[in-house]
């Protein structure tokens, strides 16, 4: 008979274990990547939560409430993450993705560091962009940067020597 008194005993413990699991987890919606999941957390934090729930954040992506945030304090059980598009970006001799919120390229060179002389070009998705122009509302997908170099020409016996950024002569 104690056999059983101790399965009985042991199946109440482990029962109340998970229920006061259960009850004592968060429940949150989440919203990235354009799609919404229904997760729970014991995670104290939204961080604590997005990385329970597998999901990445990277250091562009806009997450409201904050990574910080305490999940107790959240005055609503929702979560955003505002994704940071990747660029490949191709510049002084170096191509990398770099993740950005920003869609004007130059606004993007800007941002790493890269400063644009008057003679240098920038070209997004293969054409040559006017930085005159508004931007557009999504960022391009490769950007290369082609600085402008000094070219000594030699034409007809008569050298000149002109600035230019492009690949080729002729």
């Amino acid at each position: 008979m104690t056999n059983p008194l101790k399965a009985l005993g042991a199946f109440i413990l482990v029962g109340t274990f998970a229920a006061l699991y259960f009850v004592t987890g968060a429940t949150l919606t989440i919203q990235a990547d354009g799609q919404t999941r229904v997760v729970r957390t014991h995670a104290a934090t939204v961080g604590g939560a997005l990385h329970e729930a597998g999901l990445p954040v990277y250091s562009a992506d806009i997450v409201q409430p904050p990574l910080a945030a305490k999940i107790a304090d959240l005055p609503a059980p929702l979560i955003s993450i505002d994704r940071a598009s990747g660029v490949r970006l191709t510049a002084d001799g170096q191509t990398r993705t770099v993740r950005t919120q920003l869609t004007s390229p130059l606004a993007i060179l800007g941002s790493l560091g890269l400063n644009v002389g008057p003679q240098d070009e920038i070209w997004a998705d293969g054409a040559r962009v006017d930085v005159t122009q508004p931007a557009g509302l999504l960022p391009p997908a490769q950007i290369e940067l082609r600085r402008a170099r000094a070219v000594a020409v030699m034409d007809a016996g008569a050298a000149a020597q002109i600035v230019t950024a492009a690949r080729t002569v002729g």
